[in-house]
């Protein structure tokens, strides 16, 4: 019985390590996915930046993306927040 016990208790930790396993390789491929399309979008962004300023001036293209950005400030109490249980 103790070594039906000992196997028992080993598929358990088998069986949690292998789930950590997956769980960490999500965790990569989320970072992966979110690091890939942070630079696409930038790479566009700044091609469309580029684009904007030689047709209006790089100041007012400036300026513009600025209030962009601080527009998108009311955006953060959106986020979800974790609720401790």
């Amino acid at each position: 019985t103790q070594w039906k016990v000992a196997i028992t208790a080993m598929r358990s930790l088998m069986i949690l390590l292998g789930s950590m396993v997956v769980l960490r390789s999500l965790m990569m491929m989320a970072n992966g996915t979110f690091l890939s399309m942070n630079v696409a979008i930038r790479s566009v962004a700044a091609i469309a930046l580029g684009a904007f300023g030689d047709a209006f001036g790089l100041s007012t293209a400036m300026l513009i993306a600025a209030m962009a950005m601080f527009g998108g400030l009311p955006l953060i109490w959106m986020i979800p927040t974790r609720r401790d249980k």
